[in-house]
């Protein structure tokens, strides 16, 4: 579910634009402490990409990342 949010976002804005965390809370409705881990999991498997924004991190999808199965 945290991928589908992140890929709805990349595919939209041709991943011009990250996902804020919050974003992702509100669309899974799950908490910060449920969703950190997976976002981990995701980074250390170079499926996302962490960049500093405004507001807070920006979470883009990692294009040049090979394809999940």
């Amino acid at each position: 579910q945290i991928t589908q949010v992140i890929d709805n976002k990349a595919e939209t804005s041709q991943n011009k634009c990250g996902t804020y965390i919050p974003e992702i809370i509100f669309a899974t409705k799950e908490d910060f402490l449920t969703i950190k881990p997976v976002l981990r999991k995701l980074f250390n498997e170079g499926y996302i990409l962490v960049r500093k924004g405004v507001n807070g991190a920006l979470i883009f999808k990692n294009v040049k990342a090979k394809k999940r199965v």
